[in-house]
């Protein structure tokens, strides 16, 4: 998780660099780190009644709870 945060820090040195190439190849490892999480499609409840609201607030404490875990393994 680390790595990512230093690839994200480290493409916006590039672009303020203006170093195309390296952007690219950190855009590139990035994507690469990204296609290997799981994807997480939450839904909007806006506009909809409480009861979708609701389900909304569950879902994200659900997701929550496991990237708290994560990370807490992740630092261990």
């Amino acid at each position: 998780m680390e790595k990512a945060y230093e690839a994200y820090a480290s493409l916006e040195e590039a672009k303020c660099q203006k170093d195309t190439a390296k952007q690219k190849e950190l855009i590139d490892e990035i994507n690469s780190w990204e296609k290997k999480m799981q994807d997480l499609d939450i839904s909007d409840p806006f506009g909809s009644n409480v009861t979708t609201y609701k389900k909304t607030y569950d879902e994200l404490a659900i997701y929550l709870a496991k990237l708290v875990k994560k990370l807490q393994n992740s630092s261990s």
